[in-house]
């Protein structure tokens, strides 16, 4: 496992952590710390299948890379830091859009969105309350049309 140091420069890294405004881009970090936990993933193993119900349930790869099979043709390749998860915020069934799997040995801290929410509203104030919920929606919003133009080149094919 990756000591804590580790840990927050990784998540740092992350693309909806740098959209954050400045103030909440150390304390998010912090957050997502005090409310996951890490597991190792083998090469080959699945992380999460998709279609299953898994509410509120996110991660984030720390190390390694994955492989993201929405079942519309060719899969897309991720190497950590990434997020996953978000997009279930968006989705009244919370089921999970596509299925992940380890393309190597990867690390991978899992927490609920409820857990990571409930210590937010403790630490933070209501403005950033909000601006840590549009970053949110944000880069899920992004992930949905990333896969609307997924759809769009699958038909025109």
């Amino acid at each position: 496992m990756p000591d804590l140091s580790q840990f927050q420069r990784e998540l740092k890294r992350l693309p909806f952590i740098i959209e954050l405004p400045e103030a909440l881009r150390t304390r998010v970090p912090r957050l997502f710390e005090e409310v996951a936990s890490g597991k190792v993933f083998a090469d080959g193993e699945t992380l999460y299948n998709r279609g299953s119900q898994d509410k509120s349930a996110g991660a984030l790869l720390v190390t390694g890379s994955v492989e993201i099979d929405r079942g519309m043709g060719d899969p897309i390749i991720r190497r950590a830091p990434e997020l996953f998860g978000e997009m279930m915020l968006l989705d009244e069934n919370s089921r999970r859009m596509a299925t992940l799997t380890a393309l190597e040995e990867s690390i991978v801290f899992e927490f609920t969105w409820d857990d990571l929410m409930e210590i937010a509203a403790k630490e933070l104030t209501s403005d950033q309350m909000l601006d840590l919920k549009y970053g949110l929606v944000k880069y899920a919003g992004a992930r949905f049309d990333d896969l609307d133009e997924l759809r769009e080149s699958e038909e025109e094919s």
